[in-house]
């Protein structure tokens, strides 16, 4: 009878906890990389949030409706953070996104082309971009 609580209790604890993921970019080379997102990135979070000052700081400027940010070389940016098990098309926030890296570009003009292009090999609920 004993076994009966403590096996509830789990239960409870297990299904109440709602899994969470992040999609990350990462500059891997040895020069600084640009990205541009619409909407920002730091319209995800609230002022006053530590990460949105750490992005302030990256952002360059603005072209139009774009945010332009650097990422310096080994710098991990996390885009946007999401509860659930996986990225999914529903809840990508960006309507487009676009990746420079010396001459070449990627632009990424909807949400599958972006959801296309997430790896969808996890690292601890982290998931990066095939670029």
């Amino acid at each position: 009878m004993k076994k009966l609580p403590a096996a509830l209790l789990i239960s409870i604890i297990y299904l109440g906890c709602d899994p969470g993921y992040s999609v990350r970019i990462r500059n891997e080379t040895t020069s600084p990389m640009y990205i541009k997102t619409a909407p920002s990135i730091e319209s995800l979070y609230e002022t006053g949030n530590i990460y949105y000052d750490s992005l302030l700081a990256i952002k360059t400027g603005q072209e139009g409706k774009l945010s332009v940010y650097k990422i310096n070389p080994n710098y991990d940016l996390n885009l946007y953070d999401m509860l659930g098990f996986q990225p999914g098309l529903n809840y990508i926030p960006f309507d487009y996104l676009e990746f420079i890296k010396g001459n070449d570009t990627i632009i990424l003009d909807s949400k599958e082309k972006i959801l296309h292009q997430i790896n969808p090999k996890s690292k601890k609920s982290r998931y990066y971009f095939n670029l």
